[in-house]
């Protein structure tokens, strides 16, 4: 919450990123901050808040899980992990409060994450193209988010499926998602 805080300022606002939480944290998180601006005199905008999501497109729904099911998997249950929550949070990096409220919500889940509770948590978009262009314009329209972070090259997936999803992500969902069902939304990939 101090992140909020500090971004949403009226001195600063400063744009907001959510990135590796549950969907619900993330859609309690960005109307946390428009609650913020609103004691701060203003209206928050789409373009101070952000969504960075790790995302995979394929030809199928059923080809893009089989696909970044291994690399996924590995990314959320070693590469994220650490040691010890001092590493993670180390004192003072935040209030009591705040600390508590992150291990409670952010951190449950990641034990033994499997795609599809990472795709049921909505913690990573992964599908054909019409299925991610779906889940981002949901997400979009719930969140309010103005700028999306597509994250493409992801853990260990390989060179050739990372051009794979790079290529249909640009030719099969950024052209529909900019200026058309989303007004507000700039996708960076």
């Amino acid at each position: 919450m101090e992140t909020i805080v500090w971004c949403a300022a009226a001195e600063r606002k400063y744009t907001y990123l959510q990135t590796f939480s549950p969907y619900p944290v993330a859609v309690k998180a960005f109307n946390a901050y428009r609650a913020e601006a609103q004691k701060n005199g203003y209206e928050a905008q789409p373009s101070q808040m952000g969504w960075a999501v790790p995302t995979y497109v394929a030809e199928t729904d059923e080809i893009a899980r089989r696909e970044l099911k291994g690399h996924i998997e590995t990314f959320f249950n070693k590469f994220l992990r650490f040691p010890s929550i001092e590493m993670r949070l180390p004192p003072g990096y935040s209030s009591i409060s705040s600390t508590k409220t992150l291990m409670e919500m952010k951190f449950k889940n990641r034990t033994s994450s499997t795609i599809d509770t990472l795709i049921d948590n909505g913690m990573i978009l992964v599908g054909s193209p019409q299925t991610v262009r779906q889940r981002i314009e949901h997400c979009q329209k719930e969140m309010g988010f103005g700028h999306l972070m597509a994250m493409l090259q992801i853990a260990t997936l390989p060179a050739d499926l990372t051009e794979k999803n790079i290529r249909l992500f640009a030719s099969e969902v950024m052209p529909h998602l900019q200026g058309k069902a989303t007004p507000h939304l700039r996708a960076i990939a």
